[in-house]
């Protein structure tokens, strides 16, 4: 996966400007972060850092790996259906990539600090004495580019309007999403929850249940997606005429209001499968779906 070149090495002693990138030094000066940062970036305009004599402070926030802000996503949508979390997520990956939100700055991966994405977080603001100038350039890692340097002032202050940087290619935040390590544990413990619906939704036995079960979960495993037209196909297979239009109401019905993990998911996916692209939510739910069935067998 490849991320836009916003970086350049400063010489040594070269003078600190807005951008630039340093880690945590030994010295209680900046206040820790209640999660784990990889580091500081320079908010104040390099135009103000070149007259010392006019500053006492100097603006910094703290850069966070991207899982983190995965990981705090997942915690606050995870009732949500599997599908409606992983499209959600896929959009706010874009536009933190592209630095379409408010208070986060994306950053690519930091050469020597993280072979991650991460962010600074513009909510976090924070002041260093001018005094500790030298420690700041001594622990200095590597410096933003034109023009991240300039979109990071205007971000910092002012929150809308949008500097002209190239957009990341959007393929970029679903494969960032669909690898990412937090992500795929949240669909193994997903997949946990909906075969054991599954499971307890087959327990019951009325006709909607046998139904969904012998004529609707067989078209669903065959096909990419289960339609109108091919459950009354089915359906006229096995009822008179006059009797599938309410059948398929019920079923419909049955269906749309459960609390049914599984069934929430597959309805979901069945409304939704033209915005998946080439992910692998047919063949995730198709494949729980037959391990359950093979099981009643």
């Amino acid at each position: 996966m490849s991320y836009p070149d916003i970086y350049y090495v400063k010489k040594e002693n070269e003078l600190l400007s807005q951008g630039d990138i340093f880690v945590r030094f030994e010295d209680k000066i900046i206040p820790k972060s209640e999660q784990k940062e990889l580091g500081f970036i320079i908010l104040t305009y390099t135009c103000d850092l070149e007259h010392l004599e006019d500053l006492n402070y100097i603006l910094i926030c703290p850069i966070f790996d991207f899982d983190n802000l995965i990981e705090m996503f997942i915690k606050k949508h995870e009732d949500k259906t599997l599908l409606k979390v992983q499209i959600a997520l896929e959009s706010i990956m874009k536009s933190l990539f592209n630095n379409d939100m408010r208070f986060y700055f994306f950053l690519s991966p930091i050469p020597e600090v993280s072979i991650n994405p991460a962010y600074a977080h513009l909510e976090q603001i924070t002041k260093i004495p001018t005094q500790y100038m030298e420690k700041l350039i001594e622990n200095r890692k590597i410096s933003l580019k034109t023009p991240w340097r300039e979109k990071l002032g205007w971000m910092t202050g002012n929150l809308f309007n949008r500097i002209g940087t190239e957009d990341i290619d959007k393929g970029i935040s679903k494969e960032f999403v669909q690898t990412n390590e937090i992500f795929k544990d949240f669909i193994e413990i997903r997949s946990k929850q909906i075969k054991s619906s599954l499971i307890e939704y087959f327990d019951r036995d009325d006709e909607i249940t046998r139904l969904f079960k012998e004529k609707i979960l067989p078209i669903f495993i065959e096909n990419r997606k289960t339609t109108r037209d091919m459950i009354k196909a089915e359906l006229i297979n096995s009822f008179e005429e006059s009797e599938i239009e309410s059948i398929f109401e019920k079923l419909t019905h049955e269906l749309q209001r459960s609390d049914n993990q599984f069934l929430r998911d597959m309805i979901t996916f069945e409304r939704m499968h033209h915005k998946l692209d080439n992910f692998r939510i047919s063949d995730f739910f198709k494949s729980i779906t037959k391990e359950v069935l093979n099981s009643e067998n």
